[in-house]
């Protein structure tokens, strides 16, 4: 049933199954709505692509797909299973424990095999060719080892024995793609049973959103026999979809949340060149078509994406095709468009600055460049159009928004001299026949949730922090506040799969932060770990607020990253202004009490903190 309901989660995003219900709103990165559970005129209902959850600041409602179909629909779970499987096309059958574990097997054969694939590549010597074609071709040694880059040698069961010898059975190998079972003419090469589906081939392992190994494409090493093909791809299995895979987006999926939008290109050395001179956010369609699947994972991070592929007939035609998809899911789309016969991966190589400029700031949007594509045919007037009318108004008609289409309207009248009111009754005639936008239901794998852990490990930490935090902590509201957002932040970050901040990059900053402090009073309880576990502790009944608020409050990694050094500079000097009106009264204390080495050691600690401060 487990893998079930992770199959629905990375079908269904929740602004899908929740905008089926709701009128949603945008709210940077999030979507908001009037709470279905409440009586409310404001909005206050706000859903999380990111984290596939909801919250509602007015009632408290918080929950997945699951648990919004059920309280909307008055489901039990397995009722709100039913609904959102059929929604998703996922057939419910019966899983157990036995199923689970072999599914877990399969992605360990995987594991092993992308292990020997590597090891083979590094640790023997007659492949060091191999490694010097890849950085030849511009790939560091640190890319190569980052994305787990490796090499099948050319044999027919060089890899099924490695396997066999970690007990993986044939039916294992079979099952995901690395082996094929011999049929009766291949018996001159090795008998029956099984051989190695890659062989002599440079190997490039495929990830799912989790970052865990589904499949391969092998690239082939050595002369062109003329038969074999450049790419070879693993096989569909139980784990692997092509429609549901684009290269590298486990690792991009952060960078395309940072800057913004998606860089989409066609192979993966395109992909890798891209993601190596810093445009984290790149990913590859790899040796597939472009699936409305693909877009809708790239949609869920940004709305924005440019796409960069080959620029001949057939790199145009793809480009066309993708856009036309794009823009109907609400999408906006941009062209990289690099020089004829220019192969990307080169390019980057050779002028990554150029590549910089192409994608910041020569991205140009794909009706623009569609319509530049038709005006350097040269076309008479009457051919260019009828082009415009084939190629061109698909995609404004496909566009959500009247002003959007109004302004290409007028950008097609201003290139190609053909009148606005001609190309309005054109648009018309072709809102009849085509579909105005495209829903799907679409893959993503779902932003598991560590804030139930961190909530764990605070209400832990919470029994060991003592009297002195608490003693010190009480009634100090501007801390109070500073508190709160530092929760709130560790505890969102947690929430995500590559974290700005985490747990322990908060505690070290802290723990350097209040250093100066423990050296000028020494046993004053200002322990980072126990004070994060103790601020974690106090706010674990407002986990999903807090985790709301900062989702809402930063977009953006390095605005995050300022707040929080603030933060931290702030909670420092709060905690020395505090410590300092305690040893002010003590110093009282002492002057009223005649007790001069006391005085003494007073003065000499408060002179100490208002350096601190």
């Amino acid at each position: 049933m487990s893998s079930q309901v992770e199959q629905i989660k990375e079908r269904l995003g929740i602004a899908d199954v929740v905008g089926a219900y709701l009128k949603l709103e945008k709210a940077g990165g999030n979507y908001k709505a009037r709470c279905p559970f409440h009586n409310e005129k404001t909005p206050s209902f706000f859903l999380s692509p990111a984290r596939s959850s909801y919250y509602c600041f007015g009632c408290g409602a918080k929950g997945d797909i699951f648990t919004f179909v059920q309280e909307f629909e008055g489901l039990d779970f397995v009722g709100a299973l039913k609904v959102l499987a059929q929604k998703a096309g996922v057939e419910l059958t019966k899983e157990d424990p036995k199923m689970r574990s072999e599914r877990q097997r399969l992605f360990l054969c995987l594991e092993s095999a992308t292990i020997f694939f590597q090891r083979t590549l590094y640790e023997n010597a007659q492949y060091k060719a191999v490694v010097e074609y890849l950085t030849g071709r511009g790939l560091t040694k640190d890319t190569i080892k980052e994305w787990r880059i490796g090499y099948a040698p050319d044999a027919w069961q060089i890899l099924s024995d490695y396997l066999k010898s970690k007990r993986f059975t044939e039916q294992d190998m079979e099952k995901v793609g690395l082996t094929k079972a011999r049929e009766p003419k291949d018996g001159s090469v090795g008998g029956t049973g099984h051989y190695d589906r890659f062989r002599g081939r440079i190997m490039f392992p495929l990830f799912d959103s989790s970052g865990r190994v589904i499949g391969f494409s092998g690239r082939i090493f050595g002369p062109d026999d003329g038969k074999s093909a450049k790419y070879l791809n693993s096989p569909e299995t139980e784990l692997f979809k092509k429609s549901e895979m684009l290269y590298g987006f486990h690792k991009a999926k952060q960078g395309i949340r940072e800057k913004g939008y998606s860089i989409l290109v066609e192979g993966q050395m395109d992909m890798l060149m891209s993601q190596q001179v810093g445009f984290t956010n790149t990913v590859a369609v790899s040796g597939t078509a472009l699936t409305l699947q693909h877009l809708e994972m790239l949609r869920r991070l940004s709305e924005r994406v440019v796409m960069s592929f080959d620029p001949d007939g057939a790199g145009v035609r793809a480009a066309q095709r993708g856009a036309a998809m794009a823009i109907g899911l609400g999408m906006e789309v941009r062209v990289a468009e690099l020089p004829k016969g220019e192969d990307p991966a080169l390019f980057i190589l050779n002028h990554p600055e150029q590549w910089r400029e192409t994608v910041e700031k020569k991205a140009i949007h794909v009706v623009e460049f569609v319509t530049n594509h038709l005006l350097s045919q040269q076309l008479d007037p009457r051919a260019l159009a009828k082009e415009v009318g084939a190629k061109v108004l698909p995609f404004i008609v496909r566009m959500q928004s009247s002003m959007e289409r109004s302004h290409f309207v007028s950008m097609i009248y201003k290139k190609t001299g053909i009148k606005e009111e001609a190309i309005w009754e054109d648009l018309k005639r072709l809102e009849k026949v085509l579909p105005v936008s495209v829903s799907v239901s679409a893959t993503q794998t779902a932003q598991k949730s560590a804030g139930a852990s961190a909530a764990s490990s605070a209400t832990s930490g919470s029994s060991t922090t003592g009297s002195t935090y608490a003693d010190f902590v009480q009634n100090a509201t501007r801390r109070k506040h500073i508190e709160r957002r530092l929760a709130s932040i560790v505890l969102w970050q947690n929430t995500l799969p590559a974290r700005v901040f985490g747990n322990e990059e908060m505690i070290k900053k802290l723990s350097s932060a209040l250093q100066t402090i423990q050296s000028a009073v020494p046993d004053n309880g200002l322990d980072a770990e126990k004070i994060l576990a103790a601020v974690m502790a106090e706010f674990q009944k407002e986990t999903e607020e807090l985790i709301v608020e900062a989702e809402l409050s930063y977009d953006k990694s390095e605005k995050l990253a300022e707040e929080v050094k603030e933060l931290l500079e702030n909670f420092v000097t709060e905690c020395s202004n505090e410590l300092c009106a305690k040893l002010l009264s003590e110093l009282h204390k002492a002057q009223r009490d005649g007790d001069g080495p006391k005085v003494d050691q007073l003065v000499g600690v408060l002179a100490k903190l208002k350096k601190v401060r």
